[in-house]
């Protein structure tokens, strides 16, 4: 079960149960703090390296840095030839219309795409599904009550 309370903004917000809410949120609508940096005060005087205990999930990927060598370094071996092609692509765009929104948006797009690679059994498996779906096949699937009950939610 997922708790919930409201931002100071009047958002919802959500935490795990069994961690403390965070001192952002109000359990009561309108009932926010007034403080913008109440919360970062009470952050880092509780803040700790150690973990709160055990986890069930799996620590988060490392995220490469945003530079071309980064991403590059961060792909898997049969991405770097896609990588390579696009990149002097785009670079001979840019060069041309003096424009880098084509740079920042491949660099942007092949990041997440170096981030989703640090698993990389996960990511094979997800690029053979989506050429399985690419040429029609039928792909098992879960349906998103499935999907819940499995995550707890």
């Amino acid at each position: 079960m997922i708790q919930a309370g409201h931002s100071r903004f009047g958002e919802m917000e959500f935490w795990k149960p069994g961690l403390p809410r965070p001192p952002w949120i109000s359990v009561a609508p309108g009932k926010c703090r007034r403080d913008p940096l109440a919360w970062q005060r009470e952050v880092t005087e509780t803040m700790t390296a150690e973990p709160h205990g055990p986890s069930t999930v799996a620590p988060f990927l490392a995220v490469p840095d945003k530079t071309p060598r980064a991403i590059r370094a961060a792909l898997l071996p049969e991405e770097v030839g896609d990588f390579d092609r696009e990149f002097r692509a785009v670079m001979a765009e840019a060069t041309e219309t003096l424009d880098l929104t084509v740079v920042t948006s491949f660099i942007e797009r092949w990041w997440r795409v170096a981030w989703s690679s640090a698993d990389a059994a996960v990511h094979r498996a997800m690029l053979d599904q989506a050429d399985r779906l690419t040429r029609g096949e039928e792909v098992p699937t879960r349906s998103w009550a499935e999907t819940k009950a499995r995550l707890g939610l």
